[in-house]
């Protein structure tokens, strides 16, 4: 069996969509363990009358407002499943998601399974479509860790299946109290603890964009993920020395850059966006990015460490033509 975990906050728009791409699982075989954490909106309203019409096998539990890790860590103690996998409440997955990475799981005899997401727009509901089969690859923990490390692989925590054993052997859980890159080090942690690993590029889980969240809330908090970053550093050199130097060459400098594009993109003046990025020690990241394998990483360090501003300017550029672009044609679609 497997135990599908979906925290829930505040997403009455999009709820019952993902309920129903479970329903059309071609695999029927799981049980859904829904996480009220502190909704204030009708999310819990409407799952409870889904619950009351569907045939899905479905707990809702309800705790106070802890954050998505507690959440997720909720779910992982009550699920009863021989696999794991996460599923956001505003996302929804392909008809063939479970029956196809617990094929690969089983015919593999791997730990883990990562498959390719697809990006939907804030108004996508249904039609959703399978894929057609790809090829699979295995790869060992190494491999993986450094393919996720040069984006190689690109998963989110819902583009996985996960031996359960994997992570109570293991111990392995999401880092409460953290607002950003916590479903990183979680997955780094996976990586780490797996034997063979096995990767499609299927994309079977469907990763709603919406409007509202689209390079927002950057504050404060993002610093989160910088602190997980030199955490997991301090992780790899006691649990995982073959992948140590290179994680602390590339791991958090590779956060940093991203998180540099984001706070560009967000800032609404190049004095807001000095201001935001004075404790990040750059100079020293984006210098240790000038030989990653990524051309584009590597290109925009060197811009950055030569000229901030140029890079501002230019990030800003890209986000005008591109982004808001891709989102304005996406709008008047609906």
């Amino acid at each position: 069996m497997v135990s599908v975990i979906i925290p829930l906050y505040n997403v009455e728009k999009y709820i019952e969509n993902c309920l129903v791409s479970l329903e059309n699982q071609e695999y029927k075989i799981f049980e859904v363990i829904i996480i009220n954490d502190g909704s204030t909106d009708n999310s819990a309203d409407l799952v409870k009358a889904y619950m009351q019409r569907s045939d899905l096998n479905i707990s809702l539990i309800e705790q106070k407002n802890a954050g998505v890790s507690a959440a997720r860590n909720k779910g992982i103690e009550n699920s009863k499943g021989k696999y794991i996998c996460f599923i956001d409440s505003d996302d929804m997955v392909t008809p063939n998601y479970l029956s196809e990475m617990h094929e690969i799981i089983l015919n593999n005899k791997s730990d883990l399974v990562i498959c390719g997401l697809k990006t939907l727009d804030e108004y996508k509901q249904s039609n959703i479509n399978a894929p057609i089969k790809l090829d699979v690859e295995n790869m060992n923990s190494l491999t993986g860790l450094e393919r996720f490390l040069h984006r190689k692989i690109c998963p989110g925590v819902g583009s996985l299946l996960i031996k359960a054993e994997l992570i109570s052997k293991n111990n392995l859980k999401f880092t409460e109290g953290y607002r950003y890159s916590e479903d990183i080090e979680f997955i780094y942690k996976l990586l780490s603890n797996s034997q063979r690993i096995s990767h499609t590029k299927q994309q079977l889980y469907l990763y709603r964009v919406r409007n509202d969240s689209v390079m927002s809330t950057v504050d404060s908090k993002r610093k989160d993920g910088y602190e997980l970053m030199k955490g997991l550093e301090e992780y790899f050199s006691e649990n995982y020395p073959d992948f140590s130097a290179e994680f602390n060459k590339f791991g958090t400098a590779r956060w940093v850059w991203a998180t540099l594009w984001q706070y560009a993109a967000a800032s609404s003046s190049y004095n807001e966006f000095k201001k935001s990025i004075i404790n990040y020690q750059l100079k020293k990241y984006m210098d240790s990015l000038k030989d990653f394998p990524d051309k584009k990483v590597s290109t925009t360090a060197f811009l950055f460490s030569i000229s901030p501003r140029l890079y501002y300017r230019l990030c800003k550029l890209y986000v005008h033509r591109y982004v808001n672009r891709k989102f304005s044609n996406t709008k008047g679609m609906s």
